[in-house]
């Protein structure tokens, strides 16, 4: 399999608890239309390994924000991630994003930091556990087809 299509959702109603030295442990909530937004005004993003190297350029990805929160497919012919696919290696997808405006709520035990605006910088398809809760499906298609499946992907 030299190429392959695949589709990632990422619920981002609620992160799992993000620890980070320098502050309160806290769990982060995207607002409800902030992806819509920033690829309304600054564009599609490339899709990602592990943060770390591009499987997906623009023209390769689709992408909109759902009730759950965002939700991508691509085109892809990484050998190295399509056998992590296959062989259930990966353990769901990611974002990253520089936040404009975010609000945080003081809780006793864990703070709760709410993105109201951002701009969207890429996805990534993850070996390593996620932030929030998400997940991937692969998709084998003859080439006359794919073009259908990018088609029809609607949020």
């Amino acid at each position: 399999m030299d190429k392959a299509i695949i589709q990632g959702n990422i619920n981002t109603n609620e992160s799992r608890a993000i620890f980070n030295e320098d502050i309160k442990p806290f769990r982060e909530r995207i607002k409800e239309g902030a992806f819509k937004e920033s690829l309304q005004n600054y564009g599609k993003v490339p899709l990602y390994f592990n943060h770390e190297r591009q499987i997906a350029s623009i023209e390769d990805i689709s992408l909109c924000e759902n009730d759950l929160g965002l939700t991508f497919i691509a085109n892809i012919s990484d050998i190295e991630v399509i056998s992590k696919c296959i062989y259930g290696s990966i353990k769901g997808c990611s974002f990253n994003f520089v936040p404009f405006e975010e609000r945080i709520i003081h809780k006793e035990l864990i703070n709760s930091r709410i993105i109201e605006d951002m701009i969207l910088r890429e996805v990534s398809v993850l070996d390593k556990e996620p932030a929030y809760p998400s997940s991937i499906n692969i998709i084998y298609v003859p080439d006359t087809l794919r073009i259908q499946a990018f088609k029809y992907f609607t949020c």
